[in-house]
């Protein structure tokens, strides 16, 4: 595997074609955002005779609209069942796929989801030792995918790992059927305690192993851009339950596999090319999965995410100077003046405040403010909202109260007139220490 410093030598090497304004900002503080759902509801009153419920009497009595709801319910109920019956899991053999069609159940309709994990872990456990599935295919690792991801929504974090640890371990080092599925059931459940992803990250890949050798194999397109989904989100899962070690690890890796994809692609000079392979192993991954759909996160594999992640993991750390390379990266693959570049150039704020370069965070700061103002969108809304603050908190710290005190005031403005209320919470609550904070030292 590469260290980090090579990794990090890889990233900056690349950035350094990002100009540095002249100054730049602090840190961010942690908004988070949530969407509440619209429900809609279209009340259907029984309009009928109360002397007699007989079909004959319902039917004359019933509203022209109502009964055509109802056959249209009974209409989508049928096709729903139809979808049901002819999903993804009938690329499995029989008796898998009842027990999959069972867990699809009661994770979607039946409001069950402990029955759920039952039918799963029952028909993963058939699908690993089945003579017609291969370990490391699309099929059983689609059962990984789909039952780790339900895990994470209920909150079980650790059997989670498991069953993505699982399909990691299957996916790099290709075990296929008869070839050690024993060893498989039984020794992936866990990583490598010792050294994190231990043998399964190499200096690259070695090739396909023979039958009943289980190193790492040669992948394509569309296993790489799964497996690095999978590494993202084991990283992701290992940080949420402060296993700090492991998270890196999987971060690491799944940046070195996409910097080796994209440099390899760069070498050709299209980056027109690059792009049509890349949303052509994504299709074919979508493809591949037998389920409803791909989860979001599995969506997310591009080298850009990938290096905000780990950034992301490192700043959390307050290791902000390797998080900066790795920001600094990521904004050279975007275009330069959209709404995400705004944001990526608040990260960057973010780490040199982090390392006590007040002057150029402000002036990264000012020009994602610039950035986020000319665009429009959610994004860029939110992305300015926080800038606002981040340049407040840098002008507080830099000994110039008034010009943060006016920021502040802006940012607060901001949020109003976005409907970003953690940006109002958060800019009102400074306003009040500073003022406070005046006060006392008032005579």
């Amino acid at each position: 595997m590469h260290s980090t410093r090579n990794i990090l030598r890889a990233a900056s090497t690349v950035a350094r074609g990002v100009p540095s304004p002249a100054r730049t900002s602090f840190r961010s503080p942690h908004f988070t955002r949530s969407f509440i759902p619209l429900k809609t509801s279209l009340p259907v009153s029984r309009a009928f005779s109360t002397t007699s419920d007989s079909p004959s009497n319902i039917r004359r009595h019933l509203p022209t609209a109502a009964f055509v709801l109802i056959l249209g319910g009974l209409s989508l109920t049928g096709y729903g069942l139809w979808q049901f019956y002819t999903s993804g899991v009938n690329a499995f053999p029989e008796p898998i796929r009842n027990d999959l069609r069972k867990a699809l159940y009661y994770q979607n309709y039946g409001n069950d989801r402990e029955k759920a994990v039952g039918y799963y872990r029952t028909a993963l456990s058939a699908a690993m030792v089945h003579p017609d599935l291969r370990v490391d295919g699309p099929e059983v690792t689609g059962i990984m995918i789909q039952l780790g991801t339900m895990f994470q929504d209920m909150g079980r974090n650790k059997d989670a790992i498991d069953v993505l640890v699982m399909a990691f371990e299957c996916l790099v080092h290709g075990r296929t059927m008869g070839t050690g599925n024993d060893s498989v059931k039984d020794g992936l459940t866990q990583p490598n305690q010792q050294d994190g992803l231990g043998s399964y990250v190499d200096e690259g890949q070695s090739q396909p192993q023979e039958q009943g050798q289980h190193g790492p194999r040669v992948m394509d397109g569309p296993t790489r851009l799964k497996t690095v989904g999978i590494a993202q989100k084991l990283g992701d899962l290992y940080h949420a339950t402060r296993q700090d070690q492991q998270a890196e690890r999987f971060y690491l890796w799944s940046v070195e596999q996409l910097l080796k994809s994209h440099d390899e692609k760069a070498q050709g000079g299209d980056q027109n090319q690059e792009k049509l392979e890349n949303a052509r192993d994504q299709e074919t991954m979508k493809k591949q999965f037998n389920f409803d759909k791909l989860p979001s996160w599995m969506t997310k594999t591009d080298l850009g995410a990938s290096l905000e992640a780990l950034g992301g993991f490192y700043t959390s750390k307050g290791v902000y100077s390797n998080a900066l390379p790795l920001y600094m990266r990521a904004l050279s693959l975007i275009d330069q003046d959209s709404c995400h570049a705004a944001v990526l150039m608040c990260n960057i704020s973010d780490a040199l405040a982090g390392m006590k370069n007040m002057e150029e965070a402000t002036g990264w700061a000012e020009r994602g403010l610039k950035v986020g103002i000319a665009g429009n969108g959610q994004e860029c809304d939110e992305g300015c909202g926080v800038i606002l603050y981040n340049l407040g908190m840098l002008h507080e710290m830099r000994g110039n109260p008034l010009k943060a005190q006016e920021y502040y005031k802006q940012s607060t403005q901001h949020g109003l007139k976005t409907g970003f209320n953690q940006c109002v919470i958060e800019s009102n609550k400074a306003l009040k220490r500073m003022r406070e904070s005046n006060e006392g030292t008032q005579p």
